[in-house]
């Protein structure tokens, strides 16, 4: 499963020393140039990596570069520098222009890369290519406890698709994008015309719909490859799309359920919103409010923090059509309905919060617009891990 597992696209993995164990480079490589879009970290001070990405995006692209644990970030002219040379000698070793080559950086604010290191590594590295996606999913990988890959088929009118996600994320996640990066490869052809608002759509509605915490980072992206092997047509993009949300959506959960420190995710569901980006903003206030997730975290079903959460959403509301139950599984636990807090079974309810997944469903009354949040609850451990994880 993963972004190099779709056919014509290798990948390597390598270790230069950035992370203290483990490999810390990866390399996906296309056969051939790819069709190419990405969506990317909305801070106004992105890193040189975003910058440069942003800029190779509607061009050509055969290859994505990965090194873990140092972001490359505030190093100034000397780290734009360092990123260019390894772009250069990757290029190089691969046989291919410098522009198709998009180069991602993570970890550690402030330092600068092992230049002649990550060049050693990728020496040679053309002969190393194979199909093993789960070693670059590690190699990628900063705080997160595991790694992340999905493969999903689509069937098309002219035979199946497949689209592949390898990525990383687990802390300063409240995306927009935000601390994580997504590596996407389908085997369709799309056009980056096409691709670029198909690839936004699905992140709106998946990705940035992810809150570990309220903490937006420098260098984090979506990328996808079209390698363009399947010639799908014009009216098979709705249903490329619709695997592709699947795809990053399941992608969000693996993330949700990696939050640092976290016992557990939740999902916020809501329909009824005035519209859709009101039924987002209703859904991710809750899901990023530090009190549904201590709740969540202590196993309380808490409704009224989850009505406060929803008030501030800056979303048109009210509260007299609104209704709130929590559910897992067949177990549903109506707490609020045309806008009054009922009087509900609370050791049910405590049953719903401990389970692996409780889901928080919030009919609003007010239109059509639905959407979904993936949270994760706040712990000491969260605490704990981000007190002693220098920058």
């Amino acid at each position: 499963m993963g972004c190099g597992t779709i056919e014509g696209i290798r990948v390597a993995s390598k270790s230069c020393g950035t992370k203290e164990t483990g490999r810390d480079l990866a390399i996906w490589v296309a056969d051939g140039p790819c069709q190419a879009a990405g969506v990317f970290t909305q801070t106004s001070m992105p890193s040189y990596a975003v910058t440069s990405n942003r800029r190779k995006i509607a061009g050509d692209v055969q290859a994505i570069l990965v090194s873990a644990g140092v972001a490359n970030v505030f190093t100034g002219a000397e780290g734009e520098q360092d990123a260019d040379e390894i772009v250069a000698h990757a290029a190089d070793e691969l046989g291919i222009p410098q522009e198709s080559v998009l180069f991602f950086t993570t970890g550690f604010i402030g330092s600068r890369l092992p230049v002649d290191a990550i060049k050693a590594s990728l020496s040679g590295i053309a002969d190393e290519l194979a199909d093993d996606d789960e070693q670059a999913a590690r190699a990628i990988m900063t705080t997160d406890t595991v790694s992340k890959t999905v493969q999903v088929k689509v069937s098309t009118s002219v035979g199946d698709v497949t689209i592949g996600a390898t990525a990383k994320g687990s802390g300063m996640v409240n995306p927009n994008m935000a601390t994580l990066l997504c590596f996407v490869s389908t085997d369709a052809a799309i056009s980056h015309d096409v691709l670029q608002p198909m690839l936004k759509r699905c992140v709106d509605r998946s990705l940035n719909m992810v809150a570990i915490d309220n903490d937006t980072a420098f260098s984090d992206s979506c990328v996808m490859l079209a390698t363009g092997a399947v010639k799908v047509r014009e009216r098979d993009h709705e249903a490329v799309e619709s695997g592709l949300l699947d795809c990053l959506t399941q992608v969000a959960r693996l993330i949700a359920m990696d939050g640092e420190g976290s016992t557990r995710m939740f999902e916020v569901q809501v329909t009824g919103g005035l519209t859709e980006e009101d039924a987002r903003k209703v859904a991710k206030s809750i899901a990023s409010s530090m009190l549904v997730k201590t709740a969540v975290f202590g196993e309380d079903p808490n409704v009224g923090r989850v009505l406060c959460a929803a008030s501030y959403a800056g979303a048109k509301l009210d509260e007299k059509r609104l209704a709130v139950s929590v559910v897992h599984d067949d177990l549903q636990i109506p707490m609020v309905k045309d806008g009054v807090v009922l009087s509900y079974d609370r050791r049910k309810a405590a049953a719903v919060m401990k389970s692996d997944c409780p889901v928080f469903v919030l009919e609003l009354g007010m239109g059509e617009g639905a959407a979904t949040a993936f949270g994760c609850d706040l712990t000491d451990q969260y605490v704990s891990i981000n007190a002693d994880f220098p920058t």
